[in-house]
């Protein structure tokens, strides 16, 4: 008797794990705390939180920003982890904006993408805020002699020393 025994090998995908990236914040604030036109741009640093699930390790790269305001920049501290079964990181995430932008609140999509990674699009505001207005005064303190009972005049300069919001009315 003749036994033939047959095997039959079914190759198994290669699964990759995935990580999650969240962003916790709804809201973005920039303060301008400098003189106009002192600095380029102004910015907000957070975080974002890439977390790996699976029980495998979870390469990510690639990673890549957008908000869709203009004049914004959005930027990251690393393009790229290595997250263990259940680990989680926290990557730094950079909001930039120019000197000139308005004072206001812009909605945009931030949107977070990358190789192993499960994109992030997440509707956020960004509060630009400017200084209130800071005055400055200078006048000629020299009167030299005054007699009573005389006039004199003197001109007193009112200035905003941060340049964003005027002196006027004050």
């Amino acid at each position: 008797m003749i036994v033939l025994a047959v095997a039959v090998f079914t190759a198994l995908p290669i699964v990759h794990a995935a990580a999650f990236i969240d962003f916790q914040n709804t809201t973005v604030i920039i303060f301008f705390d400098k003189p106009r036109g002192s600095v380029a741009s102004f910015s907000a640093r957070d975080t974002i939180l890439l977390y790996n699930p699976e029980n495998t390790t979870a390469s990510v790269s690639g990673l890549t920003t957008s908000l869709g305001v203009s004049g914004v920049t959005v930027s990251l501290g690393n393009t790229s982890a290595t997250l263990y079964e259940h680990e989680s990181v926290n990557i730094p995430i950079t909001f930039t904006v120019p000197y000139n932008m308005s004072e206001g609140n812009y909605t945009g999509t931030l949107t977070v993408s990358g190789t192993n990674a499960y994109s992030l699009s997440k509707t956020i505001t960004l509060v630009i805020v400017h200084p209130n207005a800071t005055l400055s005064t200078a006048w000629d303190v020299g009167l030299g002699k005054v007699r009573a009972g005389s006039t004199f005049t003197r001109v007193l300069d009112v200035s905003e020393i941060m340049g964003y919001k005027s002196a006027s009315g004050v």
